[in-house]
């Protein structure tokens, strides 16, 4: 399933979807962690136009959040990798300070660990490299749990993997969201 719409009382979301953790994309780790950062130190507020983050993203992510009380994030190591890559190739100023301010929060997120040769030996590797270790999390959650969500600002990944899925997943397209709130 995925939310392209806001969701409405009439169709409410089982709760068992975010019992269990949301996995972040690497983007979407970088939108809150960029959030956070500037939300503490308002006068770093230029990382967003840096970054290309726009209000629109982080009021979606920040209403969604909110809205269905999720409090546990799942990440993979891959993903964690690429945000931390993204911030030190991009924001070389502030790589130590934002990482430092994310250490707390990083402990506490859940991890699937995905082993390298299940991501390369994945068919669509190639096409979109360390993503797919979001697959495989799905994967992952779907077997423990019954119920899955992932949020993702890729439209194009989020089509590719989740919209013919006939899983209990719960795919987020914060690419098509961010312009409804």
């Amino acid at each position: 399933m995925i939310i392209e719409n806001p969701p409405t009382a009439k169709y409410p979301i089982n709760k068992g979807y975010f019992d269990n953790g949301v996995i972040f994309d690497t983007c979407v780790l970088l939108v809150f962690f960029i959030d956070k950062y500037t939300k503490l130190h308002p006068n770093k507020k230029y990382l967003f136009k840096k970054l290309n983050i726009r209000d629109e993203q982080i009021t979606c992510l920040n209403t969604l959040l909110m809205n269905f009380r999720i409090s546990k994030v799942i990440i993979t190591p891959h993903i964690l990798s690429e945000f931390l890559n993204r911030i030190r190739s991009d924001l070389k100023e502030d790589y130590q300070d934002i990482k430092r301010e994310c250490l707390e929060d990083l402990k506490k997120f859940e991890e699937f660990r995905i082993r390298k040769n299940n991501l390369i030996a994945h068919e669509r590797f190639l096409e979109f490299g360390n993503d797919i270790s979001l697959v495989l999390a799905n994967e992952i959650q779907l077997k423990q749990f019954k119920h899955s969500c992932i949020m993702s600002f890729d439209g194009r990944f989020i089509e590719t993997f989740f919209r013919k899925t006939k899983s209990e997943c719960i795919a987020f397209n914060l690419d098509t969201l961010q312009y409804f709130y």
